[in-house]
């Protein structure tokens, strides 16, 4: 039985992991699947507007 609730927890553990949630200003969120983008320096275009 241990081996089975053991191997059930990494497998929770794993999928949990493969996901980002977003949270927004207005309260709600939202669920993505995967790595969230990597942090990138802004374009030329980005700065302009910033």
């Amino acid at each position: 039985m241990r081996p089975l609730l053991t191997a059930l927890a990494l497998l929770c553990a794993l999928w949990l992991a493969g996901c980002t949630v977003n949270t927004y200003p207005d309260g709600s969120r939202d669920t993505e699947w995967g790595a969230p983008d990597s942090d990138e320096p802004p374009t030329r275009q980005e700065r302009r507007e910033l």
